[in-house]
């Protein structure tokens, strides 16, 4: 693991609360293996991304889980870039946290 593999995206939508929330920001490591259960960015493979939480994964799908609406959603491989382990929350604004950190920002689109 190393900062250079961290980024952070803007939680951009509700489907996570209460377990993330609207304009809160997360940072994720593309070094990381993601694993069950864990919260976790989805690279579109038509670009923007999905914060969800990573039910199971194989070589064609993703199973993905949102909070609201309580749901649980199959996604097939070819529609994903990237799977990435979230490895911290942040309440506050994505500008702040670039600022205080230094990350990169990814942008949504």
């Amino acid at each position: 693991m190393s900062i250079q593999s961290r980024y952070a995206v803007a939680v951009h939508s509700d489907d996570m609360s209460p377990r993330m929330f609207k304009g809160e920001s997360v940072i994720f490591d593309k070094d990381e293996v993601p694993r069950a259960n864990a919260d976790v960015v989805i690279a579109l493979s038509a670009g923007g991304y999905l914060i969800r939480k990573l039910v199971s994964m194989n070589e064609e799908s993703l199973q993905v889980y949102t909070y609201t609406p309580d749901t649980t959603a199959i996604m097939p491989r070819n529609a994903v870039a990237g799977v990435y382990p979230i490895v911290q929350r942040c309440f506050c604004s994505l500008a702040e946290l670039l600022d205080q950190l230094g990350l990169p920002e990814v942008r949504n689109g």
